[in-house]
């Protein structure tokens, strides 16, 4: 099974954190604008990149917490089904 981050880099092109960590967040406005942080140090700074990479200021986090079985990786699957 693949981890959240290795998903997500091979199948939706993210790029990881230079200091790998063990946080992901998922940001969205439900109007179509996305964005994922993985392998963050902390989750203050996994949810600040999935907000930039979003980028849409009515973009808002959906989920985020360590990649552990958490929500994130629940989420981040559903929408990588949905793209892939």
């Amino acid at each position: 099974m693949l981890t959240i981050a290795a998903a997500l880099s091979a199948f939706a092109g993210i790029q990881l954190a230079q200091a790998a960590g063990p946080f992901s967040a998922l940001a969205a406005d439900g109007k179509g604008h996305f964005g994922y942080a993985v392998a963050y140090p902390t989750e203050a700074a996994a949810r600040d990149a999935a907000l930039k990479d979003c980028g849409n200021p009515g973009c808002k986090i959906a989920a985020a917490g360590r990649e552990n079985g958490s929500d994130v990786e629940r989420v981040a699957k559903l929408a990588l089904a949905r793209v892939g």
